[in-house]
């Protein structure tokens, strides 16, 4: 069985992918598809992104891991069984299941960033770290610590050799400084947002009923592997009740991979911008990374 992943937003910018836009015939149309909607030119907009402009950062690394997909389709001219769209990666997903049009799936990632906007000013300051090499153990324990001394911290994000915690800047500081005694342990990055925590529970009601509810999903065409709890998702309501899910509900990589094996996949095409999620499967499956620098390097060679 093959598998296709669309990995979640990482940090990417117009100078870390200009070339590839720059040559890519898929990136100017998808761009250009955007900006219709937006009713403003994404490209040009995306050359001067600020680090809180958060609808066209992510209406650009979309537009990209489209521009991306359909570099795939010309290429592999394969037909994955089974798609996986973890975080943000979840709305390809749709759109390539046809549950969603990319030009929905624009709309949706604009007027959701107007909200998620709007509720990370009332929060005030949230952020998100990426640390490597800790065990879902010693994860716990450090949370339970926190929270024993009054710091709200939570874990968001169980990838295996990848934990991802959310909390407040001083407490995420404090969390940066307890893992510098710890050996073999890193930190990757810091984003400067709450992703996936209860404390944007309030946010995610507000995206059901203001932007999912215009939507009409549609029957996935292929099975979609849940990143929340590994399920099946078979169904146009389960769809989108999984993208829900994604605001305020930790991403469970050890769930997804489990379910690949337990569904047989033997191969797996991970397919957008930069991302982690490579790394994450090459030592246990045949993985095959679909990104800007492998295109342009097919193109040279061929």
């Amino acid at each position: 069985m093959i598998g296709l992943v669309f990995p979640g937003l990482a940090p990417s910018y117009y100078e870390d992918i200009k070339t590839f836009m720059q040559n890519s015939p898929f990136s100017k149309r998808r761009f250009e598809e955007a900006s219709e909607v937006l009713g403003f030119s994404l490209t040009e907009a995306f050359k001067n992104v600020g680090d809180k402009d958060y609808v066209i950062m992510e209406c650009a690394f979309l537009a990209n891991t489209m521009a991306i997909l359909d570099h795939f389709y010309e290429e592999y001219r394969l037909s994955p069984q089974v798609v996986i769209g973890p975080s943000f990666g979840g709305i390809v997903a749709a759109i390539y299941v046809k549950s969603i049009s990319y030009k929905e799936a624009v709309w949706i990632t604009k007027e959701s960033n107007k909200l998620s906007g709007e509720w990370y000013e009332r929060l005030g300051d949230f952020k998100t770290h990426f640390v490597y090499n800790l065990s879902l153990n010693e994860s716990n324990k450090i949370i339970e610590d926190f929270k024993s001394k009054g710091h709200f911290l939570e874990l968001v994000g169980n990838m295996e050799s990848v934990m991802c915690f959310c909390g407040s800047a001083s407490t995420i500081d404090l969390l940066k400084r307890t893992l510098n005694n710890k050996p073999k342990c890193f930190s990757l990055h810091t984003m400067g947002h709450p992703i996936h925590s209860e404390i944007l529970t309030p946010l995610r009601l507000d995206v059901e009923r203001e932007v999912f509810a215009n939507v009409q999903f549609k029957p996935p065409t292929l099975p979609i592997i849940s990143d929340v709890d590994g399920r099946l998702i078979n169904q146009s309501e389960q769809l989108k009740v999984m993208m829900s899910e994604g605001y305020d509900l930790p991403v469970r990589w050890d769930l997804v991979t489990k379910q690949m094996e337990s569904l047989g996949v033997k191969e797996v095409y991970v397919v957008g911008p930069k991302n982690l999620f490579y790394q994450l499967l090459k030592n246990k499956i045949k993985t095959i990374k679909v990104d800007p620098d492998s295109i342009i390097k097919q193109a040279v060679t061929h």
